[in-house]
């Protein structure tokens, strides 16, 4: 017992006692029990060792700090193209059939048109016609300047012999063949141009791949009738070709994080085909202007498909690493307790639990950055945060819930 606290009451007593008599004195004897007890109660609850809240705690890191979104993409080739014939015919033969890889140039299928063939045979002899009337032309054209010269050197030495008017004669025969000449020039380039227009069709009649790539889809067989493609009219398809080298990722950004997509923003995909896989790519072009109905941006991803492993039509789940802070202090956001729109955090410093208010910034939803109030290495609360007043005792338990 206190020394201070036994002489006090011996002196209580001795007072009671010369005062009061033995009843009074019994009395104020059970009191002073009472009392004792009561104070010894409260000695052990200001003990600290007694009374320490146990906490979580996790030590704030400095390190990189991204902001993710995660976004449903749809998977299709870089280029694509359905083939149609360019003139109408009976499709001779097919050369290839789904699943076969053709190379830029390799004839996919040949159609046969004889009435093409005929229509080349005549312009060329028309051209040839032509050009036999151009060389008429000319000859006549040469005979008239040569007579035309004779006459004007003969009138020129003796004007008497050869009237002007004669001489006019023989001057407009001369412009006049001329003439003939450069008309015959234009019907031999008409001619000419019918002949490559319908050579050019002719070499329609076989269907080419316009780019390397394999064929997906193929629509007809060996002698049906392909109706030709026309800017009006929609012509019979040959065969689907799809580039699959580079597949491309289509996702549609929310408005708030377009101000973030930027060309080559990190993008990882995975697909339900290939579960714990994950592709890397980055962000190649997007469209600048939302969908008014939706409010997202079109943004396109390329991935290098060099395997074959991605397939048009595939599902895919993007994720794009739209904003990063490096050499940020972390801690996770259940750290965080809010009081109207100022931000605090517990704080363990030698065995004692402080709030200190801090100013955040970039927040993943999971951890978030603090920008001033916590430095690194300081071991932030987690757990137990509920009772805490200021400078109350914490006994730490670890880290609860993980760390950052």
């Amino acid at each position: 017992m206190n020394p201070i606290r036994s002489n006090n009451r011996r002196i209580l007593c001795h007072l009671i006692q010369r005062s009061a008599g033995p009843a009074l004195l019994t009395l104020a004897l059970m009191t002073l029990s009472a009392c004792s007890h009561t104070t010894r109660a409260d000695s052990e609850a200001s003990n600290p060792a007694g009374s320490r809240v146990t906490v979580g705690v996790v030590t704030a890191q400095q390190k990189d700090l991204a902001r993710k979104i995660s976004l449903p993409g749809t998977l299709v080739a870089l280029n694509e193209a359905t083939l149609y014939g360019r003139v109408a015919g009976y499709l001779r033969s097919i050369r290839v059939d789904k699943g076969d890889r053709v190379r830029r140039g390799d004839v996919l299928a040949v159609l046969e048109v004889p009435e093409m063939v005929k229509e080349v045979d005549q312009a060329q002899a028309a051209y040839q016609q032509a050009l036999a009337d151009l060389n008429r032309s000319k000859a006549e054209a040469d005979l008239q300047a040569a007579t035309f010269e004779r006459y004007l050197e003969v009138h020129t030495k003796d004007p008497d012999a050869i009237s002007k008017q004669e001489l006019d004669q023989y001057r407009s025969k001369n412009e006049v063949a001329a003439a003939d000449v450069e008309l015959a020039k234009a019907r031999v380039s008409t001619a000419r141009a019918n002949v490559e227009r319908l050579v050019t069709l002719q070499q329609y009649s076989e269907i080419i791949a316009p780019f390397s790539g394999v064929v997906t889809a193929r629509f007809v067989d060996p002698g049906a009738l392909i109706q030709a493609g026309t800017s009006s009219q929609k012509g019979q398809p040959v065969v689907t070709l799809q580039d699959l080298d580079t597949i491309r990722i289509y996702v549609s950004v929310p408005e708030v994080d377009v101000p973030f997509v930027r060309v080559g923003t990190p993008a990882t995909l995975t697909t339900a085909a290939y579960p714990g896989t994950v592709f890397k790519a980055s962000v190649t072009r997007f469209a600048e202007a939302l969908d008014p109905a939706t409010r997202t941006m079109k943004t396109e991803i390329d991935v290098r498909n060099r395997s074959r492993t991605l397939r048009p039509g595939m599902y895919a789940n993007v994720t794009l690493d739209i904003q990063t802070v490096h050499n940020a202090i972390v801690i996770p956001d259940s750290a965080l307790a809010m009081q109207g729109t100022r931000t605090f955090v517990w704080v363990v410093r030698h065995g004692t639990a402080h709030r200190v208010e801090v100013e955040t910034g970039l927040d993943n939803g999971a951890e978030v950055q603090i920008r001033s109030g916590v430095s690194k290495g300081r071991q932030v609360i987690i757990e137990g945060k509920g009772g805490l007043t200021e400078g109350s005792a914490v006994e730490v338990s670890g880290v609860a819930g993980g760390s950052v």
